[in-house]
């Protein structure tokens, strides 16, 4: 009977490890269709991101099609920043009832 346990115990320990081979196996799948996932949604912010930097700024498509999704979030991010200044200077102006048009001038020289 003694003989009989050590064997008992490496078929358990066989078929054990045949699950854990199984669920790393699934896992691997899993993250490898994460990853792809990923990769679409990367590719899809990347050209979103461009298009709007196109529509908004002047500069080569080539150039951001190098940049990575996180220059291209902080390129949009100082462009949109550089626009809502320009709205500030705009509306600055609209309650200025002496002068139709803002310069740059009246920024820094105020009666």
């Amino acid at each position: 009977m003694s003989e009989e346990k050590p064997t008992e115990d490496v078929e358990a320990l066989k078929a054990r490890i045949a699950e854990l081979e199984a669920e790393n196996e699934k896992l691997k799948q899993a993250i490898a269709e994460a990853m792809q996932t990923l990769s679409v949604y990367v590719e899809k912010e990347k050209e979103a991101a461009i298009k709007e930097i196109l529509e908004k700024a002047n500069l080569s498509e080539d150039e951001l099609k190098q940049l990575d999704l996180a220059q291209l979030k902080l390129l949009q991010k100082g462009i949109a920043s550089v626009k809502g200044t320009v709205k500030n200077i705009r509306s600055a102006a609209a309650g200025n009832s002496k002068d139709s048009g803002l310069t740059v001038g009246n920024l820094y020289h105020k009666e």
